[in-house]
């Protein structure tokens, strides 16, 4: 059963390629539209993208690089154990 819908799917997939080659729809071939509609939206939307990229590109850096200072909240008694097991660790050597 397996093989028959694959080889279903597959003879569909290839009839419509085939289609889309050969079969004119209004003096074209439908490929022929998708390369016509490519070439002449790709390039607008594009250049839009880029200008959006670049635009991205451009706040990302400057968060980056803005000086941002982390600041560590510790409680008093976690900073005492830290220091403690450091004395520790330092005097054992």
């Amino acid at each position: 059963m397996r093989v028959i819908k694959f080889l279903f799917w597959t003879s569909l997939a290839v009839g419509l390629g085939i289609f889309l080659a050969s079969f004119p729809i209004g003096g074209r071939t439908p490929l022929e539209h998708a390369e016509r509609a490519w070439k002449h939206e790709a390039p607008q939307r594009l250049e839009a993208l880029r200008g959006d990229v670049g635009d991205v590109y451009e706040r990302a850096k400057a968060a980056v690089g803005a000086e941002t200072k982390i600041r560590e909240r510790h409680l008093k008694e976690d900073r005492d154990e830290v220091n403690r097991l450091v004395s520790r660790r330092s005097a054992g050597k």
